[in-house]
């Protein structure tokens, strides 16, 4: 019985293996030891006693303790698994005879098996916890209003960020965002995809035209040349179902201004991915090398569920209704994008 229990533990602890960043060294260290005093506890009440590991010298630099770390953890899976195994051949009521095998298990009562499952439980809990929340502060790592995507200058398919963002069943919406580029060429902003449309809605620059398109239909619009500079740019395109209105701005001045675009539109209320940086000819894929966004940065974009007027857009807005840079989960990302820091906003 205890044999079972011991062999549930353990199989439980190896699911939980956590490979974090270098920049986490101190935290991958904490969970090393604590693997390592879980499987030491289980092993003395296999074996009965004994010390396994030796003490930890914290004099050593971070990369050593945790080389050294890592090296126990192995030993003591190793002996962990032999000791199951030879409390499993022999059963409990062989357990006071001498065998020549690795480890020489106790007789346990039922009441010591139940005061050691309790402990065991106990501490597989509060590490359960304690990886729940550093997975949390990874998830967020790299990720506020300040963070900054930067692109590579080559034409590739592999680079892009997708949020998980969505814009289902919107009859109305406003995008912001923070972009630059040198570039003069096709680089798609936005792409929102669903299985049946790929094209549901697009932002993308080509030369000095910005084309926006929802439903497969927008307009082609007239840009400052400088809006490829090399310098910050803020980007917004205010779009409503109602009178299909379109209002696009340019750092905080209309750009352009039209109606019936998509009239009584709705975008579907079905599963849609939106990706930065890439063109969408299929549901999160078809991506074509000349359509990249390169020689760029994102960063603050925000989105409203509803048409925002000229005296609604902020250069630094501290919100949206629907989705906010910086705010919940980190944007997956893709291929070689690097994350920089811009304090483009207080």
């Amino acid at each position: 019985m205890h044999s079972a229990l011991f062999i549930l533990f353990y199989i439980l602890v190896q699911h939980f293996g956590f490979a974090v960043n270098t920049t986490f060294e101190k935290v991958q260290l904490e969970l090393l030891n604590s693997q390592i005093d879980v499987l030491e506890s289980a092993l003395k009440s296999c074996v009965g006693s004994g010390q396994f590991v030796g003490k930890r010298d914290t004099s050593l630099d971070l990369h050593s303790q945790i080389h050294i770390a890592s090296l126990k953890l192995r030993h003591l899976k190793t002996a962990l698994t032999n000791c199951y195994k030879w409390n499993k051949t022999i059963g409990i009521e062989s357990c006071t005879q001498e065998k020549p095998m690795p480890c020489k298990p106790t007789c346990v009562s039922n009441e010591d098996l139940k005061s050691v499952k309790d402990e065991l439980k106990a501490g597989l809990k509060a590490i359960t916890s304690n990886l729940t929340t550093l997975k949390h502060d990874l998830l967020h790592q790299d990720w506020d209003k300040h963070t900054v995507f930067k692109f590579t200058n080559r034409e590739q398919t592999t680079d892009y960020f997708k949020p998980h963002w969505s814009l289902a069943g919107l009859g109305a919406f406003t995008i912001c965002m923070q972009m630059k580029t040198i570039k003069d060429k096709h680089s798609q902003l936005l792409s929102y995809a669903t299985a049946k449309n790929a094209n549901e809605v697009e932002i993308f620059l080509y030369a000095n035209i910005l084309r926006f398109n929802v439903g497969r239909q927008g307009a082609a619009i007239d840009v400052p040349k400088q809006l490829i500079n090399g310098n910050w740019h803020q980007v917004c395109a205010a779009w409503k179902s109602v009178g299909g209105l379109l209002t696009v701005y340019i750092d905080g001045t209309t750009t352009y201004h039209t109606t019936n675009i998509n009239t009584g539109y709705i975008i579907p209320q079905e599963p849609g991915a939106m990706i930065f940086g890439q063109e969408q000819d299929a549901f999160h894929g078809g991506f074509e090398a000349s359509q990249s966004f390169i020689s760029g940065s994102t960063t603050g974009v925000y989105i409203w569920d509803r048409y925002l007027t000229l005296n609604e857009i902020k250069k630094c807005p501290q919100s949206a209704s629907l989705y906010s840079w910086g705010s919940g989960p980190k944007p997956l990302v893709y291929g070689d994008i690097t994350i920089t820091y811009e304090n483009l906003c207080p």
